[in-house]
């Protein structure tokens, strides 16, 4: 997400953004706008009848990396794996 916040820590990022960006769909770093249109969305009458849901803004990374694996050779997939799996691994 392009934020202050992450302009601020730019220099301590061990991969260029490029690498980063590269098995994303979307090919970008996520704005502030676009949490606030889903925002935006969320909260209009558009929404009503979603229930329970996680909408995930995330340039589309969890369909790249889970349903294609275009980030099979990518230098972070394990750490994002491993973040994958402890958020949205089903509890039994």
């Amino acid at each position: 997400m392009n934020t202050i916040m992450s302009e601020a820590n730019k220099p301590r990022f061990q991969y260029p953004i490029e690498t980063l960006l590269a098995p994303l769909p979307v090919r970008r770093q996520g704005e502030p706008e676009d949490i606030a249109n889903a925002c935006a969305f969320l909260a209009s009458e558009a929404s009503s009848y979603i229930t329970g849901q996680t909408l995930g803004v995330n340039g589309g990374r969890v369909v790249s990396w889970i349903a294609k694996g275009d980030g099979r050779n990518h230098p972070l997939r394990h750490q994002l794996m491993h973040r994958y799996d402890a958020i949205y691994r089903p509890i039994h």
